[in-house]
């Protein structure tokens, strides 16, 4: 059992959530096994659709890498499916953390020059959540 004085901050996912008032069901269909949908279906009259990467066994779950997977996929959208992504009126990658207790030396996230570039060029949001430490966890 984990306790507080040895829980340490760590990167849990990131989702890419989007928001769209056009059903985006083939996107979700094009990526097929690239990406986990997490949700696909209409809500508050828009649909959403929100996935997270996918690993090979050799790969690692960081924020870097991560970023890269979603990026990519996102990059490589033929162009009916990237004329659907430009309708979305919310396209957000939410990084996920779990937060620790009395880490040392402090946790540090950086997303390179490169892939802030890549991500503006798409029109994504960048979204921190950061998850409470729990006893339950």
């Amino acid at each position: 059992m984990t306790t507080q004085e040895n829980c340490t901050t760590s990167f849990i996912n990131l989702d890419l959530e989007l928001l769209s008032p056009f059903d985006l069901s083939p996107i979700k269909d094009y990526w097929g096994t690239s990406v986990f949908p997490l949700t696909c279906d209409f809500f508050e009259r828009n649909f959403y659709l929100c996935v997270e990467p996918v690993f090979n066994e050799n790969e690692s779950c960081t924020v870097y890498h991560c970023t890269e997977i979603m990026l990519n996929v996102l990059e490589q959208l033929p162009t009916e499916h990237k004329i659907l992504l430009d309708s979305c009126t919310s396209c957000v990658f939410d990084y996920g953390f779990d937060i620790g207790a009395n880490d040392s030396p402090p946790f540090q996230v950086e997303l390179t020059p490169i892939q802030l570039t890549r991500i503006a060029a798409l029109n994504i949001t960048v979204r921190v959540t950061i998850y409470s430490y729990s006893h339950d966890d």
